[in-house]
């Protein structure tokens, strides 16, 4: 039986990370079979992605690099949804459509579409993507503590960011949007009824 690949997305602040950790927690401790993963990965592709953050590259060279990630990143998953686990990933390529698409909007009439026709060979298709949305100003009042912001981690951009995520949840149904200026645990009961609903859909068919 093969597993499912379950993804969680949003703008910086909104709780991808915990929401990951907690999702996981839960479902261990219910008996699944869970990996959790994250982009950019760990990977020397993954830190050179990462590298390009503080750098001055090029939005084109960016949107590559990640890509470049992605293709690895994508095989690993494959082997362990074939193994019949849960793959539990914090960003995947709806990331790159939100994020680069933004950044390459001034660049191609049509950036969002673009970034998912080079795509469309390299990524697998999330069983359910969970999409957590709040308002820039909210999140950049979440992360202001940290020691250093991304380039990415400015309210218009992460505007933008937020439109592009919304147009992708229009148009995909596999995309669940949740208000992620709830409680951390209001945003958790509602992600782990999703994510149940899907594994259950896997049993069914089995």
């Amino acid at each position: 039986m093969k597993g499912k690949f379950i993804t969680i997305e949003g703008i910086d602040g909104t709780g991808k990370s915990t929401l990951v950790a907690n999702l996981a927690q839960f479902l261990l401790r219910e008996g699944y079979d869970v990996v959790v993963t994250t982009e950019p990965t760990d990977t020397w592709l993954g830190k050179n992605v990462k590298r390009g953050f503080n750098e001055p590259i090029s939005p084109f060279t960016e949107c590559f690099l990640f890509s470049a990630d992605r293709c690895e990143h994508t095989k690993w998953i494959n082997e362990e949804l074939e193994k019949g686990k849960i793959v539990l990933c914090d960003r995947y390529a709806d990331s790159t459509y939100a994020y680069q698409g933004a950044a390459l909007a001034s660049h191609i009439p049509d950036a969002v579409n673009w970034l998912i026709e080079i795509s469309k060979y390299i990524v697998r298709e999330p069983d359910v993507t969970i999409l957590l949305v709040a308002r820039a100003e909210v999140v950049l009042g979440r992360i202001e503590s940290r020691a250093t912001l991304t380039k990415f981690e400015k309210c218009a951009y992460l505007k933008k960011v937020e439109e592009i995520y919304l147009q992708l949840a229009k148009r995909y149904e596999r995309i669940k949007v949740i208000d992620a200026e709830q409680s951390a645990e209001q945003v958790f009961e509602q992600s782990k009824q999703i994510v149940l609903s899907c594994i259950e859909s896997r049993n069914r068919m089995g």
